[in-house]
C-alpha cells in the first residue's frame, strides 16, 4: 500500500547515501508503479529544472544534448519532481528533491541490451543580479554505469 510520506522519505535517504544508483532508481520505479502514485502530483512547467537536466547530460556525454518530450510532475508538499523524457532520442527519466537539491537521471544507453546509465546530481541555489529569480549552479555529476 502506498504511503507517499514514508516512501519519499526513504527514497530521499537512498538518493543521498546509496552506493548503487540502479537500486536507488529501482526503488523510485517501485514507488511510481504503486496504485495512486500519480494522483499526488500535478503537471508542472519548470524551465530551470529542464536546463539542469540538460546540463547534467551534457556534462556526462561531453556534447550537446537535446532534451525533448519532457513531462515534469511536481508533488509540492514533498518538494519532489519526476518525469520521463528523451535525450538525443534515448529514453530517460528523472526524479529530483528540490529541498535538498539532489536528483537522479536514468537513461537507456542501448535498448537492445537494456544498458542503462544512472546519474546522481546536485545543484546549489544562489541569487544573481535579479533578486526575484532563483539561479542554479550544477556541479560535475557523479556517475555509475550499470
Amino acid at each position: 500500500m502506498l504511503n507517499i510520506d514514508k516512501n519519499l522519505k526513504e527514497l530521499k535517504t537512498m538518493l543521498v547515501t546509496g552506493k548503487t544508483f540502479g537500486d536507488t532508481f529501482s526503488s523510485f520505479m517501485d514507488i511510481s508503479e504503486q496504485p495512486g502514485f500519480f494522483s499526488f502530483g500535478d503537471k508542472s512547467q519548470n524551465p530551470i529544472l529542464e536546463k539542469i537536466i540538460e546540463t547534467v547530460l551534457e556534462q556526462y556525454f561531453k556534447t550537446d544534448v537535446k532534451v525533448s518530450h519532457l513531462l515534469i510532475v511536481e508533488i509540492k508538499e514533498h518538494d519532489f519532481f519526476h518525469g520521463p523524457f528523451f535525450a538525443n532520442g534515448r529514453m530517460a527519466s528523472f526524479f529530483f528533491f528540490e529541498d535538498i537539491d539532489v536528483g537522479m537521471i536514468s537513461i537507456v544507453m542501448n535498448p537492445g541490451t537494456s544498458e542503462t546509465s544512472f546519474l546522481r546530481f546536485s545543484t546549489m541555489q544562489f541569487e544573481g543580479k535579479d533578486k526575484n529569480k532563483e539561479h542554479y549552479f550544477v556541479p560535475p555529476t557523479s556517475k555509475n554505469l550499470q
